[in-house]
């Protein structure tokens, strides 16, 4: 599916039905109102390798590059594509400032603490567990996280493969911890977003875990500075498409 139908698209992004790296990278594109086509795969829980996130961007002259991973196809499509030639950015800011810094060390935690480099999904689950639900949710039900099985073929770090034997529940809560006591302070500064006073990257990276809360079982409303930043979130339109996009039902 072409999700501008008004442009030709150079951007092609193909991610399994639901994941979180894709669920990240279309919200950048829509963000960015970047015109993409939109390939949703089957996963197989069989074999996870087979179903990552690409993002190819063919370019006029036919050519273009092919990229796999998050941090790869982030940084390509804020530097191409996030910012004019006076030099204004909407979800990142200039290279080597304080608040780019910023943003690029909250990914790499976010990375480390929820083990990215491995294929963490949104998933339907069959019964609907209507006693977590949060009320923001009501007219959309969200998938919950499931864990894929873990295969360490990139001679992860032994950072990475002990993170990835916490349960994941346990690093979604230490991750809602986290960003409650940051937001709070982010407030008490005059601040509503992770870096700086804009939306960046690094929002839309954590997005799709604080999304998931009701559905793993948290109710996000006890934690009501994250409950703020999720509907501040929520409210943008680039946000709640991207998320659409590919958690679509049938597409």
């Amino acid at each position: 599916m072409n999700v501008f139908d008004e442009e030709p698209s150079t951007i092609t992004l193909s991610t399994p039905k639901a994941s979180t790296t894709g669920t990240t990278i279309a919200i950048i594109l829509e963000e960015l109102r970047l015109p993409y086509t939109l390939h949703l795969l089957p996963h197989s829980s069989s074999s996870p390798t087979t179903t990552t996130t690409t993002l190819t961007d063919i370019h006029r002259t036919g050519h273009g590059p092919t990229l796999h991973s998050l941090p790869s196809i982030t940084t390509y499509l804020l530097t191409r594509y996030d910012g004019d030639h006076h030099h204004h950015h909407h979800l990142s800011y200039p290279p080597h400032s304080p608040e780019h810094i910023a943003v690029q060390e909250s990914l790499s935690k976010l990375a480390d603490r929820m083990g990215i480099t491995h294929h963490h999904l949104h998933q339907q689950d069959s019964e609907p567990d209507n006693k977590h639900e949060h009320k923001h949710h009501h007219k959309q039900r969200l998938p919950a996280i499931k864990e894929t099985d873990v295969v360490d073929n990139n001679n992860n770090t032994a950072k990475e493969t002990a993170t990835a034997t916490v349960p994941f529940a346990r690093r979604l809560l230490s991750l809602y911890l986290h960003l409650e006591e940051y937001l709070s302070r982010q407030r008490r500064g005059g601040g509503g977003w992770l870096i700086g006073e804009r939306c960046t990257v690094a929002d839309i990276a954590h997005f799709p875990y604080v999304a998931a809360a009701s559905q793993y079982g948290f109710d996000l409303e006890r934690f009501p500075e994250l409950t703020g930043w999720y509907d501040r979130m929520m409210r943008r339109h680039g946000v709640r498409r991207g998320w659409e996009r590919v958690h679509l039902e049938g597409k």
